[in-house]
């Protein structure tokens, strides 16, 4: 997250109505494939995502589902699921390059963070005050491949 002044950012905000949570946005941001992972994936640059309350599934800010997907310069925060409140990506690839995902909170497992069978790049991301009931505040990876 290191886009020079707030014009530089494009939010995506879950918030739909009253204030609090409850009537938030279930996912705020979802890139899915369902035949498979494409080539050359899907690239988001330069977002905010905030807001989103998955609370009986997962991915609240982010949910990526048999994918290849690149995250650079994205600020995900304050949202809420099961597992991965933040971003939740399973399976496929996962780059996350000059990222901070920030204050998101999972019931379950992720609070920041959780993958499964993704191949995962994390470069230069900051997590800070994420929380996660069962384990894995910041990240929570469940099985991981190798990433090309």
């Amino acid at each position: 997250a290191d886009r020079a002044g707030s014009a530089a950012w494009t939010v995506l905000d879950g918030e739909l109505g009253a204030p609090g949570h409850f009537d938030n946005a279930y996912h705020v941001l979802t890139v899915l494939h369902p035949d498979g992972i494409p080539p050359g994936g899907n690239r988001v640059d330069g977002l905010t995502v905030r807001r989103g309350n998955a609370d009986a599934g997962n991915g609240g800010g982010v949910l990526a589902f048999n994918v290849g997907l690149r995250l650079q310069d994205v600020r995900v925060e304050d949202c809420e699921s099961r597992n991965g409140a933040g971003v939740h990506a399973q399976p496929g690839q996962l780059a996350m390059i000059d990222c901070e995902l920030v204050g998101n909170r999972a019931s379950n497992n992720g609070g920041g963070l959780w993958g499964q069978a993704v191949a995962l790049r994390i470069q230069h991301v900051r997590f800070a005050g994420n929380a996660a009931a069962g384990k894995g505040g910041g990240v929570y990876v469940h099985s991981s491949l190798p990433y090309d």
